[in-house]
């Protein structure tokens, strides 16, 4: 409650000294808002202070881009978005990852939900993706029957630890004949791997299942 007093405080602050047409002397507007928030995360030490304030605050407006400057900033900021807004900066002054006050978070093009204690996908996690793409490359068209040949084996992808299912499902977002089964040893990304895959219509192609990879190898 202290941070998040905190965080109001410095948004008063920069709304004393927000001049611009829109700004209600209630709430202050939105630059007056991003402004105070991005002072109190900057003064507590918080990495990328600007970037956190404006993506918690595009989603406070339900905007899906940081530019909220340029299409709300002189807006007054509703006093229910103000103290929503401070609230998720209150969590990220405690360093909880933005990832994970969002509650989702944009994975090569696909929304993906995230929650503690499964691991939010990396902008890393994107090279491996784009390689396993390459590997895919030449089974991404239609099933094809050449003379005297079948018909072209389907592509199947094993994701290892799959988390919030992030690698198999932009797998199967670009590669529409492909299937994938996703192993984890925690049940939390089992099952939030299954609802990301139901919630991007793909989960007729994809399976996660509770299982150790030990399980995977040969028995001797």
């Amino acid at each position: 409650a202290r941070a998040q007093h905190t965080v109001l405080r410095a948004s008063a602050r920069s709304t004393s000294r927000d001049d611009e047409p829109g700004a209600s002397a209630e709430g202050g507007s939105v630059r007056a808002a991003l402004r105070g928030a991005v002072d109190a995360l900057r003064a507590a030490g918080v990495p990328e202070p600007d970037a956190s304030a404006e993506f918690l605050l595009a989603h406070v407006l339900g905007s899906q881009s940081r530019g909220i400057l340029a299409t709300h900033g002189l807006e007054p900021l509703a006093p229910a978005h103000r103290a929503e807004f401070g609230r998720m900066v209150a969590e990220r002054l405690a360093r909880k990852p933005v990832q994970l006050i969002i509650g989702e978070w944009s994975f090569l093009e696909l929304t993906l939900r995230v929650r503690a204690p499964v691991l939010v996908p990396r902008p890393e996690t994107e090279e491996l993706v784009e390689l396993a793409l390459a590997r895919c490359a030449a089974f991404s068209a239609p099933p094809h029957v050449d003379a005297g040949c079948g018909p072209a084996p389907p592509v199947h992808v094993l994701d290892v630890g799959c988390g919030t299912g992030a690698i198999g499902l932009a797998v199967l977002a670009r590669v529409p004949h492909a299937r994938c089964t996703a192993i984890d040893v925690a049940e939390e990304a089992v099952s939030l791997a299954r609802q990301n895959a139901r919630a991007l219509g793909l989960d007729a192609r994809y399976e996660s299942i509770l299982l150790p990879i030990e399980r995977l190898a040969p028995s001797a």
